[in-house]
């Protein structure tokens, strides 16, 4: 297998793990969410946040690796056409992510304290959970608009 071969395959392999990642752990929080107790969320949770420190990060950062390692390899300029998009694309995703993250680790506080009082979810929890929806349904589309970018090649911002 040439360098370019095990390059492409590792970024495949990372593209499918994030975007797995991404949607397993929206549906993990949205099914136990809807059974409104702490517990359940809190576990949810917890695999969630897992998740994206063995699954999620180390994905993230091998699609950069790789992508840029394979644009390097092949000669082709980074700023210009469809890869400056995807770089741009890459980098507000990236930034979805970091605010999806700390909203995790605040819910799961708020439902620990939940369980550990054996109270209901609180308001706070609810109003930051629709945040956290709102902010992985535009990062799926993301996800998704990426992949279209890379499998077809499109230029986002033209050239």
């Amino acid at each position: 297998m040439s360098f370019y071969l095990l390059l492409k395959t590792l970024h495949l392999a990372a593209a499918c793990i994030y975007l797995g990642v991404s949607v397993s752990n929206g549906y993990a929080k949205t099914r136990a969410d809807r059974r409104r107790d702490p517990r359940a969320s809190a576990l949810a949770l917890d695999f969630v946040v897992g998740q994206n420190r063995v699954f999620l990060l180390p994905a993230s950062a091998l699609l950069l690796a790789t992508g840029l390692a394979m644009a390097y390899v092949t000669g082709l300029p980074w700023m210009r056409g469809w890869l400056s998009g995807a770089l741009i694309l890459f980098a507000a995703l990236s930034l979805l992510l970091g605010l999806a993250i700390r909203l995790e680790d605040r819910l799961l506080v708020l439902a620990e304290d939940a369980e550990r009082e054996q109270s209901t979810l609180p308001d706070a929890y609810w109003r930051l959970s629709r945040r956290w929806s709102a902010l992985g349904g535009i990062a799926t589309l993301g996800i998704l608009l990426m992949l279209a970018t890379m499998v077809g090649r499109m230029s986002l911002i033209g050239g």
